[in-house]
């Protein structure tokens, strides 16, 4: 059973758009691998997946903005335009300080220009070489892992590069297996090889803190932050643990609570802990950890860095989202519109560490860590968790 991550003989990180169901899991069906020498055509596509996709775009643009720094309100608005307009992707420019809009090849002169005013301050807008259309064929090719015979015993990262313009995926699988598609795409794919993964603290009291060190007995993962809906819950990755099982502290051992919650994984990689007391804070610094209190929660932005806060790293500063439109598949399926970012390596165990920023001697949950794929990592966003479970952030 997945637990300290979500395991990958098989594993996708991609650029993507999803929520719904307190369900157990169940699997998506897959097709049967085809040829080695080209690039099959992308199998039906899974409609749970599209729903979870299409609920977690809607949760994300509906929810009420919560507490958000200057660079937050300001991509916000960035992103809404480049929705609206129609644009692939948005990338911070750390030598200009702007954010640069990247619009498909095909796009209405109208819409191409070279920068356009949004709040008062210019935005760069730059063409790509490529279409949405473009994209989304390499995506279903991706998400179905039938391109090439052998292909779903590998693991894979990918989102959508605004910056490079391309598809970044980052695998374990041999170049033999990546050969037809790199073939196929030989400008738009661009291919990295390394380890892909789901991804004292130890002895946590009542009323209990994100950040901890929880267990089953077998297994460790990270519990992420309080949320609060008809009671007070504890929400950790959904790859950890399974509905109704109890979950301790990993030192002491002491009853954390039940899984009561379990939205239907691996569509969407999160839990929710209850029949315990939960506080409205979280541990952070090393591995003793001290506690600060939870203060809100938003969304993050592009460009922007953040910490996380795991039972195996610890505190880990220096997080920068890279995209909000990221998935991620395995051999159980895809999770999708999730947080790409990079920064200091997460390890096995961290699975459920909060990512948040730090607001007037306080902290601001943005996300809650569930994957890597080598140097990038893979959070589910606050809003598709306060969407799903009806929930608010616990700051009290």
């Amino acid at each position: 059973m997945r637990m300290t991550r979500r395991s990958l003989s098989l594993a996708i990180a991609a650029v993507s758009v999803g929520a719904g169901g307190l369900v157990v899991a169940g699997q998506p069906s897959l097709a049967q691998p085809l040829g080695e020498t080209a690039v099959a055509a992308p199998a039906a596509a899974d409609p749970a997946l599209a729903a979870a996709r299409a609920d977690k775009q809607r949760a994300a643009a509906t929810a009420p903005d919560g507490p958000q720094t200057a660079q937050e309100k300001k991509f916000g608005q960035v992103d809404d335009y480049a929705t609206k307009a129609g644009g692939l992707g948005v990338y911070l420019d750390s030598t200009t300080g702007k954010y640069v809009v990247r619009m498909p090849r095909n796009a209405m002169a109208s819409k191409a220009a070279r920068s356009v005013r949004i709040a008062g301050a210019e935005t760069v807008v730059q063409p790509s070489r490529t279409t949405q259309a473009e994209l989304t064929a390499i995506r279903s090719t991706l998400e179905s892992r039938q391109w090439t015979a052998g292909a779903k015993k590998y693991s894979y990262g990918f989102h959508y590069d605004a910056q490079g313009d391309v598809m970044s995926v980052t695998t374990n699988a041999p170049a033999a297996v990546m050969k037809p598609l790199l073939a196929k795409y030989p400008s738009l794919v661009q291919a990295k090889y390394g380890d892909v993964g789901r991804a004292s603290r130890r002895s946590d009291p009542a009323p209990h803190r994100g950040g901890a060190s929880i267990t089953n007995g077998t297994g460790v993962c990270t519990s992420g932050f309080t949320i609060t809906s008809t009671a007070r819950y504890m929400v950790t990755a959904g790859h950890c643990f399974t509905i109704n099982q109890r979950v301790y502290s990993t030192g002491g051992g002491q009853l954390w609570g039940t899984v009561r919650n379990r939205p239907r994984f691996p569509y969407y990689d999160f839990e929710a802990v209850g029949g315990g007391s939960y506080g409205s804070v979280i541990y952070v610094g090393n591995a003793t950890g001290r506690t600060i209190l939870v203060s809100g929660a938003s969304d993050p932005a592009v460009g922007a860095a953040y910490c996380r806060s795991g039972q195996t790293t610890f505190e880990r500063c220096s997080q920068v989202v890279t995209s909000l439109h990221a998935q991620f598949c395995d051999e159980s399926g895809c999770t999708v519109e999730l947080i790409a970012y990079r920064g200091p390596a997460s390890s096995g165990g961290d699975s459920g560490a909060p990512l948040y920023q730090y607001v007037n001697g306080t902290v601001q949950i943005r996300g809650m860590h569930i994957a890597h794929a080598d140097d990038t990592m893979y959070a589910e966003r606050w809003t598709t968790i306060r969407s799903v479970f009806k929930a608010n952030i616990a700051i009290r």
